[in-house]
């Protein structure tokens, strides 16, 4: 018995890229689908490359070929989501009875709902996100203890000017914000009336000031008062320190790449690609991505790195004086209003 023409034909299929090959007679196993009608496809074919082109998900079609090919099987990739993989099925008009078989090995059920339209009334699936969170919740509560205190402090002050200048206020207001900016976010993505990126952008950057709450821990830590108290003496050795691993970077940059300049295998491109290497040898932290590797760079590696140790020792006992000197006043409970930093 003669087989229909074209049945024993290699048919070459192109899905964004990727091209197929099957016979003819393997997609005309199912032909209410699409590519199982020659009349379906025929809008496809490419006549100058002589295949079928199809703007489609590539990853999906490997599995709709193979359906095809076992007679009937379907097995969704990993790497293909659900929706993406029905809407492919779709596409190829493999039927309701192949999507059936699909969702009910997923685990969806054989009667999935159908996407949803403006009518229907469905109810949607409880959220876990956004404001039915538990961490929501318990952020809520203490925001709202926060906001009565600082409320609180607020009306009771003599001076509003001279509240809003204490740094301590500033950081508990700073530590608040954020929870309301992210609110106001939330309400106007859910309401429809914000746009996402740049919702997405505010919600990123609340997101890093919200790190500021840990500074509410300073009100009631004398631990970190010191600190506070300390770094605020020490600003001026702080910045001699800065200034002096500022200049040791530039010159330490510049040398090592003139030592390494001759090895075409080097690392030390630049001198701003340098920057980065001298302040983690000065620094003495060394993570070992970046290492010169001829003597001349070695040397200005090992000069760097007792450089670094000098610069970053040289102003520490003036800080640790500070330190001790405002431990010890603590202790004796006195008043730190007035502070003159004791001479080196």
């Amino acid at each position: 018995m003669a087989e229909p023409p074209g049945c024993c034909e290699r048919v070459a299929i192109n899905v964004s890229g990727r091209r197929f090959e099957t016979l003819g007679r393997t997609l005309h196993r199912f032909p209410d689908t699409l590519l199982g009608d020659p009349r379906r496809r025929r809008r496809y074919f490419d006549p100058r490359r002589r295949e079928y082109f199809f703007d489609r998900h590539r990853g999906a079609f490997g599995a709709v070929l193979y359906y095809y090919q076992s007679g009937g099987r379907l097995r969704r990739p990993p790497d293909v989501p659900l929706d993406v993989f029905l809407e492919e099925l779709r596409f190829y008009q493999l039927g309701e009875e192949a999507e059936g078989r699909l969702r009910e090995a997923e685990g969806c059920g054989a009667e999935a709902p159908a996407p949803r339209t403006p009518n229907a009334s469905s109810p949607a699936p409880p959220s876990r996100g956004g404001l039915s969170d538990p961490f929501f919740v318990v952020e809520t509560a203490c925001i709202c203890w926060f906001s009565l205190e600082l409320l609180v402090r607020l009306l009771a002050s003599p001076s509003k000017a001279a509240f809003f200048r204490s740094a301590m206020n500033l950081i508990d207001l700073v530590a608040i914000a954020p929870y309301f900016v992210a609110l106001g976010a939330e309400l106007a993505s859910r309401r429809g009336a914000g746009q996402p990126a740049m919702a997405l952008a505010v919600l990123r950057v609340v997101r890093l000031v919200r790190v500021f709450r840990v500074f509410k821990l300073s009100r009631h830590s004398t631990g970190l008062q010191i600190l506070g108290r300390t770094l605020r003496a020490s600003m001026r050795e702080l910045g001699l320190l800065i200034f002096f691993l500022l200049i040791g970077v530039v010159l330490f940059s510049s040398a090592v790449y003139f030592a390494e300049a001759e090895d075409a295998a080097t690392a030390f491109t630049s001198i701003p690609q340098a920057f980065w290497w001298a302040v983690v040898t000065m620094t003495t932290v060394g993570y070992g991505d970046m290492a010169p590797v001829t003597a001349g760079g070695k040397l200005v590696g090992s000069l760097c790195a007792i450089a670094g140790v000098l610069t970053i020792s040289l102003p520490v006992p003036v800080i640790v004086s500070n330190f001790s000197y405002f431990y010890r006043r603590e202790l004796r409970g006195g008043d730190a209003a007035d502070y003159a930093p004791p001479p080196a």
